[in-house]
């Protein structure tokens, strides 16, 4: 469970939270294609609800009826959905941290600070789904919007310290697990996948 396995060779390029995920289903229902593809299933359908659920609490529900509806009938999407590969997964995280940073941006709405939690750990497993791409592009996006809105006022209501410690708190333990157990892990990984 801490070192990652392809046909039995070490398989250092992603992060292992959707083998995890695989590895139980498989273990709970057995290894049949299905089972294999049942973490991107489950995860564009939770985007669907997820798309609905926000939607609704920001914009009303038909909005968020029409939202869902494009979400889940987009082509992409829906293939991406039945396909064993990490996209749907890494989309499902990011969506959370999005919905929860979006309800969070209402610092008078009561949980606020705990919407921006929710999106820090969901930026941590997105991260443990498919690596920095999970950080970079959420930071990107919030960097280009304050800049465009000449607006840091999301920035400040990230809650940061709070926010990064939750974050280094869900992944770091794996990723010091499995550089204990593999020297080279940290340069394949850090350095040759990712730079």
């Amino acid at each position: 469970w801490v070192t990652p396995r392809l046909n039995g060779l070490k398989y250092f390029e992603k992060p292992p939270l959707q083998y995890w995920a695989t590895a139980a289903a498989f273990r709970t229902f057995g290894q049949h294609e299905w089972t294999a593809r049942l973490w991107p299933a489950v995860t564009g359908f939770a985007c669907v609800l997820l798309v609905f659920f926000t939607g609704r609490r920001l914009f009303g529900g038909q909005a968020a009826a029409a939202a869902a509806a494009v979400c889940a009938s987009s082509l992409f999407f829906a293939v991406i959905g039945h396909m064993n590969t990490l996209d749907m997964g890494l989309t499902f995280f990011l969506q959370a941290a999005l919905s929860a940073f979006l309800l969070a941006q209402d610092g008078e709405r009561a949980g606020a600070r705990g919407w921006m939690l929710l999106a820090w750990a969901a930026l941590a497993l997105g991260v443990l789904t498919k690596g920095l791409v999970a950080l970079v592009l959420p930071a990107a996006t919030l960097a280009a919007y304050c800049l465009l809105q000449r607006d840091a006022g999301p920035v400040r209501r990230l809650h940061l310290v709070v926010g990064v410690a939750l974050l280094l708190a869900l992944t770091v333990p794996w990723f010091i697990a499995v550089s204990a157990a593999n020297p080279e892990f940290p340069r394949f990984f850090f350095i040759h996948e990712h730079f």
